[in-house]
Parts: C-alpha cells; sequence; structure tokens
C-alpha cells in the first residue's frame, strides 16, 4: 500500500470514498433514503475544500481505498472504503497523519486507531454524526450506543483527533487527565512548596513536579554546545499490555487513568511517543524525586576514572572528615552505593519518619547544610553488618554525595555539568536543588526536562557514551546494573527487584534497570534494544498500582518493538 498527497485528479474517487464511509456509518442513525442523501450532499459538498484547505493524503492499493485529512485545527478525519483491508488502511493513514501533525510542530493529544471499533466508538473518541451545519461543520458524538452502530463497527469510518499547539487537551474532562480537579487546574496548577510530611498539598503537586526549582533554592546545571537531535519515528508503535487484574490496556488507557505529567519513549535517537498532560509543557522540568541518585552513582564513576576517587572501598570520612563521628562515616563508599551500610534508618514517608526529617534538614534548609544534614543520624546503630542488607535508605546517598563533593573539588551541578550535561548534547539546562551550605541535594532534587531525562537514558543504555563518545565509563555502567552481592540480587533486595550502584534491577532473567523516584517518577532502559521510557508523574502517596502499570507498559512498548522488529 502507498500513502501519497492526493490530487485534484483524486477528488472523484475521494468522493465515493467519502460517501460510501458515512453511508455505512450513518445508517443505524437514520433512514436508508435520509442516509443516501446525507453522504451524497456531504461528499460533494466537502471534497473541493477540503482539497483545497486541508492536507490531505490517499492510500492506494489496486485502487484508492481510504483517504485521510488534517485540518487547520488539526483535527483528523478518516475516511475508509467499508471493502477494503480496514484495519491496515486506518492504522497506516492514521499512523501517517500523526507523523504528519507532529512534524509541522503540533503534538498530538489524543489519538485512535484502536482494533476493537466498538470498546473506540462507546468510550473513548468523538464521532462525526449527524448532517452539516450551515458553515459544513459536523456534530460530534461521544455517547454512540451499540444500537447506534449496529454492524458497523468492525472498522474506523470518521475518527476525530483532537490537539493543539502545546498538547493541551482541548474536549474537556472527557478528553482530560484523572483528577485534574484535584490536583489544581482551576487554580492553574499552582506552585506551592510541601507540607511537612512531604505528601501534599495535592492542588500543588502537578505545579510543584514541574517547578520545583522554583519552590526551592536551586543550582543551575548548564547545557552546551550541540543538541543530541532526536528524530521523531513516523508512526507510534501499537503499544498494549494486560495489568494482573486481566484488564487489557494500551498507552491511551493509561493516560486516562494515571496521573502522568510526561510520558516519553525512545529507541535509539528516535522518538516512538512523546505524550504530555495536565498543561505541561516540553520545556519545563520536572522533579527526579530518587532518579536522582542514580546520577550520584553516574559521577562516582567517572571521578574514579579521573583518580578523584582512589577506590570505591574507601571509607566515607576519608574524604568528608566532619562524618568521622557517624556511622555513614566508617562506610564504605561501595555500600553507600548498594545501600547496604546496615544503619538503623526509617524511611516509610509518613510524618516524622527519618526521611521527613532529612528533607527538612536538606533542600527546606532547616540545617546548615553539609555533613550537618546527617547530624540526627550520628549517634545510630549498625543493626547488621555492611554489605550484608540492602535497605533503601536516602541518608546514604546524602553521604555518598558528600564524599564525592569532596573528591571533586566542586560543586555537583557544576561537575554534572561538565562531565555529562554538555557532552551528552541536553537539550536545557537542568536544576539540582541545594541546602544551606550549598551543597546539592544527592538523594533528589535534579530538575530537567522529558527529553533530556530521556537523552539520560539513552546514554546509560549506550554503556555510558553519547553519540559515541565516552563520558561515563563502561564498565562503570555494567557495575551499576549489575547487583555486586547475593543480597542485592533481584528477589533479595526487594520482593520484585535488585539492586546495583544507586540503580534499580528490575528483571532476573534481562539486563533492564531503572531510575526510580517517589510518586510516580521513572525512567527504565532496556540496553539491548536501547528502549527508554521516562514518566514524570504527580501519583498519589503509595499508588503501587501506578507503579505497577509503569512496568507494565515499558514491557507492552519492548514487545512492540520486538513485533515491528520482526
Amino acid at each position: 500500500m502507498q500513502i501519497r498527497r492526493a490530487e485534484a485528479a483524486d477528488e472523484e474517487v475521494l468522493a465515493r470514498i467519502r460517501r460510501r464511509a458515512i453511508l455505512a456509518l450513518a445508517v443505524p442513525a437514520m433512514s436508508m433514503e435520509q442516509a443516501e442523501q446525507w453522504a451524497t450532499r456531504a461528499a460533494a459538498d466537502r471534497i473541493a475544500r477540503a482539497m483545497r484547505e486541508h492536507d490531505v493524503w490517499v492510500a492506494l492499493d489496486e485502487a484508492a481505498i481510504g483517504w485521510v485529512e488534517v485540518d487547520r485545527d488539526r483535527v483528523a478525519a478518516l475516511y475508509v472504503s467499508p471493502s477494503c483491508s480496514r484495519r491496515a488502511v486506518g492504522s497506516a493513514l492514521l499512523a501517517h497523519a500523526e507523523a504528519v501533525i507532529r512534524s509541522s510542530g503540533y503534538a498530538i493529544a489524543r489519538l485512535e486507531s484502536s482494533p476493537n471499533a466498538l470498546d473506540f466508538y462507546l468510550g473513548r473518541g468523538y464521532v462525526r454524526w449527524g448532517p452539516p451545519d450551515a458553515e459544513g461543520a459536523y456534530p460530534l458524538r461521544k455517547d454512540l450506543t451499540a444500537g447506534d452502530l449496529a454492524d458497523h463497527v468492525s472498522y474506523p469510518i470518521v475518527i476525530a483527533v483532537v490537539a493543539s499547539l502545546v498538547g493541551i487537551l482541548l474536549s474537556g474532562a472527557a478528553l482530560g487527565a484523572p483528577d485534574e480537579a484535584l490536583l489544581g487546574k482551576t487554580e492553574g496548577y499552582p506552585v506551592c512548596r510541601l507540607d511537612d510530611a512531604n505528601i501534599g498539598p495535592d492542588r500543588c503537586l502537578v505545579g510543584l513536579f514541574s517547578h520545583f526549582d522554583e519552590a526551592y533554592p536551586a543550582r543551575k546545571v548548564a547545557r552546551g554546545g550541540p543538541v543530541h537531535k532526536l528524530e521523531r519515528a513516523a508512526a507510534e508503535p501499537a503499544i498494549s499490555y494486560d495489568m494482573p487484574s486481566g484488564r487489557h490496556s494500551d498507552v491511551n488507557g493509561f493516560l486516562a487513568s494515571r496521573r502522568v505529567m510526561g510520558l516519553l519513549i525512545l529507541q535509539g535517537d528516535r522518538i516512538l511517543l512523546e505524550r504530555y498532560q495536565y498543561d505541561r509543557k516540553p520545556e519545563q522540568r520536572f522533579h527526579s524525586q530518587s532518579m536522582a541518585k542514580t546520577v550520584v552513582a553516574m559521577l562516582v564513576g567517572v571521578a574514579l576514572q579521573e583518580g578523584k576517587i582512589r577506590s570505591i572501598d574507601d571509607l566515607a570520612d576519608e574524604y568528608v572528615p566532619a562524618l568521622a563521628g557517624s556511622p555513614y562515616g566508617k562506610t564504605s563508599l561501595r555500600h553507600l552505593l548498594t545501600m547496604s551500610s546496615g544503619v538503623k534508618y526509617l524511611e516509610n514517608y509518613e510524618p516524622g519518619d527519618d526521611n521527613a526529617i532529612l528533607t527538612a534538614r536538606t533542600y527546606k534548609q532547616q540545617s546548615a547544610g553539609g555533613a550537618a544534614t546527617l547530624a540526627p543520624f550520628a549517634t545510630r546503630a549498625r543493626e547488621v553488618p555492611a554489605g550484608t542488607r540492602f535497605y533503601y535508605a536516602s541518608s546514604e546517598t546524602v553521604a555518598l554525595a558528600l564524599a564525592l563533593r569532596a573528591a571533586v573539588g566542586v560543586p555537583l551541578a557544576d561537575y554534572l555539568s561538565e562531565k555529562i550535561w554538555k557532552p551528552m548534547g541536553a537539550e536545557a539546562d537542568a536544576t539540582w536543588l541545594i541546602d544551606a551550605g550549598g551543597y546539592e541535594v544527592g538523594f533528589v532534587g535534579l530538575n530537567c526536562t522529558l527529553r533530556d531525562w530521556g537523552r539520560l537514558g539513552l546514554l546509560l543504555a549506550n554503556g555510558g557514551a553519547a553519540q559515541g563518545k565516552p563520558l561515563v565509563p563502561a564498565a562503570w555502567v555494567r557495575a551499576m546494573t549489575t547487583p555486586d552481592a547475593p543480597h542485592l540480587r533481584v528477589g533479595a533486595a526487594t520482593k520484585f527487584s535488585g539492586y546495583g550502584y544507586q540503580t534499580w534491577l528490575i528483571d532476573a532473567h534481562a539486563p533492564y534497570f531503572a531510575l526510580l523516584g517517589l510518586r510516580g517518577q521513572a525512567v527504565f532502559v532496556d540496553p539491548v534494544t536501547k528502549v527508554v521510557a521516562v514518566f514524570v508523574s504527580a501519583h498519589a502517596a503509595r499508588d503501587l498500582e501506578s507503579r505497577t502499570e509503569q512496568y507494565k507498559l515499558f514491557y507492552g512498548v519492548l514487545r512492540a518493538v520486538q513485533s515491528q522488529n520482526n
């Protein structure tokens, strides 16, 4: 099948396709005579104007079998002859329309080519339905029933795809993201600081997680040099997955049910999919939460290669004498990297827990900063010998980051800029939150664009190289993404995961790994296929189901990519 731009000579056949497509959909809603009159008039009235004013493509096989138009408001209408291979033609045309829309500077808010057309019509899309008004515009209906569609639901006929210049959903709550009102839509998604429990307020989560460096002090991570170009794929892959409950879903279902601000899927240098919700924009910087921990580990590897860190078996207090009286000071960098200090610490994200204390003393700047941020834990006992148990404790990354800062002799934001951000080809400056002493908050606090999170994941997928240039030693990246000891293996560190150097290992049988952060921040990486999936979210506290669905979507992407390659 060939897809090409329609020409004047195609007007007659396009009118015939459109008439037959409209007729097939219209029959259940009106008499055959009425439908014939409407379809004939609609086809005759529309074709010339569409050819003159809109972008129109036609699919050709032995005969013209379908066409798609995209108007000035970037509403794509698809018409497919009922006698053709409906799903293949419809999917190909919609994919082509999406690629054209994106390449012209627009962003898709919703595109549907569901193989289950009944599901689409009844639950997820608008259909042009009814005669045109005086200006030639057709009404959109969403409340179709199975009776409306009768036997004509096995193929897509007229599908409306709504988009805007910045990917903002324009059609109200029906196409909106979940919990918009709760998350502050009516206030324009305000930016305000976290409460004492670091849980809310909910109305500020979207605004804060995309403007964290406006609410708390931060240092710039400067970009510079040529930007690493990411090309858009011609079409999105058909991604689907099943949840443990048995519910089947796809990307649109995921976005409709999960509090996702941005979703980016790369394969190598190609953008397979990029979506935004809650009025978020590509240029906004999204907060890492604990994904920053993996970046600290990357920088440790760079410093080790440069000889600024002698060995990861050195104790932390060899670099930070102020930690000499702390159990963290007497812990090796290796055991800090693997969250295996054995020091008692409570991180369960509740008011007053150790993590709330650490947050207050770091980027909330309720201490002098630096080693002082760990003062409340200086007398803690080591519950088990170091290197024998995994326990997720953000305090260990703080100690590691302080040792790294002392070793390299410059702020970590500057070190990240020079060693990774600039040579990686980041498209925008990032920022990193700082404590009252000016030290970067290693356990959280990195803010960057969705695409730069993707570039960072791609750097790891490529073994620490960007555009062929090694930035992080390949051997170090392998060490980061491999369990260093039996207690760190998948299923041993936690029930479902393993742990490398500040990096989550997510599959016992494949080399997949992830950067994970609280409230749904994630970068999933497959170093074999070079697939990177980035999620920036505003999940409810302890929303484990949404995290599970991220995993399911990632595996769905891998299946879709494998299917395309076969």
